[in-house]
C-alpha cells in the first residue's frame, strides 16, 4: 500500500491496537517498512499460533478489511510497487476511480490481449 507520510507509521500502531483488542493476543508483533520517499509501506503482522489455518484466516480477514479502509480514509493507494495481486482486487476501487480502473484494463489488454500474463492477478 501507499500512504501520505503523516500516516506512514500510524497504520502500524493502529493495526497492532485493532488486532490486539479484537483477538486478545498481547504478543502481536506489527511492523512497517518500505520506501518513505514515495509512501510505499509493507505491513507485517506476526503472532504466536499463526500456523493455525483458522486463526490465520480470521486475522487476515480482519487485517485486510481494517487496513484497506484505513488506506481509503487517508487517500492512499491499496496497491503500490508490487501491484494488485490476488488479495487486493476487491479493494482496488477504494483508491482508484471507475475511470482509472477502466483505463488499467485497457492498458493491460493492449499488452496482453490473450490474458496470459498473470491471469486473474492484476485486475478484478
Amino acid at each position: 500500500m501507499s500512504l501520505p507520510a503523516a500516516n506512514y507509521y500510524e497504520i502500524v500502531e493502529a493495526t497492532r491496537a485493532k488486532l490486539g483488542s479484537e483477538f486478545d493476543l498481547p504478543d502481536i508483533i506489527t511492523t512497517g517498512y518500505g520506501h518513505i520517499g514515495d509512501g510505499n509501506l509493507h505491513l507485517n503482522v506476526s503472532l504466536k499460533g499463526y500456523e493455525d489455518k483458522e486463526l490465520q484466516a480470521k486475522v487476515s480477514e480482519a487485517t485486510d478489511d481494517f487496513v484497506m479502509n484505513y488506506v481509503r480514509e487517508y487517500k492512499g493507494s491499496v496497491s503500490a510497487e508490487h501491484g494488485v495481486g490476488l488479495q487486493k482486487p476487491k479493494y482496488l476501487h477504494y483508491s482508484k476511480s471507475a475511470g482509472a480502473i477502466k483505463l488499467m484494463h485497457s492498458i493491460k489488454n493492449s499488452f496482453d490481449p490473450n490474458g496470459i500474463m498473470n491471469p486473474y492477478k492484476v485486475l478484478p
